[in-house]
């Protein structure tokens, strides 16, 4: 029971820290502390028109992560998904107030945002424990 009242916990501290980090963040930049742009596309600012589109699919990713993430409960699969979903709602209350995401970490030709970095690092993470376990099938199948 303890245990699994620590991964309720660390399910609910790591989006709410990783929001909270990136609104200030946010806000420092919006008050002039450092530059930031307003991008009202996809990640590195693709396709701005459609930019609902990216609200749609993060939805649709969240559903299915978290889906994937309560059939297996583990630590890698919480941290994988608190960061996607984390990230993910940052950017989309960014998009319904502001019009677009804040961004303001320059990374070779654009910029991004500390919930852009925390989607990304799921991404890797989920790709990671991916091909783990496919290495894992292959040695046992062996």
């Amino acid at each position: 029971m303890y245990g699994l009242r620590k991964k309720q916990l660390a399910a609910v501290l790591i989006p709410v820290c990783l929001g909270f980090t990136d609104h200030f963040l946010k806000h420092l930049a919006v008050k002039g502390l450092f530059s930031y742009t307003l991008n009202s596309g996809l990640m590195f600012g693709i396709l701005p028109e459609v930019w609902y589109l990216s609200i749609f699919v993060y939805l649709l990713s969240s559903v299915i992560l978290l889906r994937w993430c309560l059939s297996k409960i583990t630590p890698l699969s919480l941290l994988i998904t608190s960061l996607f979903i984390g990230g993910g709602l940052s950017n989309t209350l960014d998009r319904l107030v502001y019009g677009g995401v804040i961004d303001y970490i320059p990374l070779f030709f654009s910029k991004v945002n500390a919930s852009d970095l925390g989607i990304i690092a799921s991404l890797f993470l989920l790709s990671y424990h991916n091909i783990n376990i496919r290495n894992l099938k292959s040695v046992s199948e062996f």
